[in-house]
């Protein structure tokens, strides 16, 4: 029973330590983008933010440039 809670524990946080580094990575490329607006980095921050997990995800599929994306279409 304590094995299992332990590895509960650990899971959640290599996960937690997980998101926080991809927050971190978004947060980074939102703030470091040049072609984005003022309004357009306060709206993605405020989504990360709100929504942890599906914000993140959503803005590294949807809301990166396009010369910042690792397979670029051409």
């Amino acid at each position: 029973m304590i094995k299992a809670i332990l590895g509960i524990i650990w899971l959640k946080a290599v996960l937690g330590i997980l998101w926080l580094v991809l927050l971190i990575l978004a947060l980074v490329d939102i703030l470091g983008s040049v072609k984005k607006s003022a309004g357009i980095k306060f709206l993605w921050i405020i989504v990360c933010l709100i929504l942890p997990l599906i914000g993140v995800l959503a803005y590294f599929l949807f809301g990166r440039d396009e010369e910042n994306k690792i397979y670029p279409q051409q």
